[in-house]
């Protein structure tokens, strides 16, 4: 996990993030992709995780539940597509 020294002012100034996915932009509320722990040595978290498998310069980032609870999701097997829709509040 990704961790760093933080105060909680800073954290407060993080911005959501935008992911493109299949050539489309997905925004991420700040806390589904990075948490404040004021308990902690290192209260900022990064909750997502690198995943490179390749032998390129590019990263690929396992996003998870984190962003799946931002989207309704529709696995359509038969045709090899996943389908997302922002979740209404």
């Amino acid at each position: 996990m990704y961790e760093c020294n933080c105060t909680k002012k800073e954290f407060d100034k993080f911005e959501k993030l935008q992911l493109n996915v299949g050539g489309k932009y997905f925004s991420m509320p700040v806390e589904s992709w990075a948490s404040f722990e004021p308990n902690e040595d290192r209260p900022c978290k990064l909750l997502m995780h690198p995943y490179d498998i390749s032998m390129t310069a590019t990263y690929k980032w396992v996003v998870g539940v984190q962003f799946m609870q931002q989207f309704y999701s529709i696995f359509d097997v038969s045709n090899k597509k996943v389908g997302l829709v922002a979740a209404r509040d």
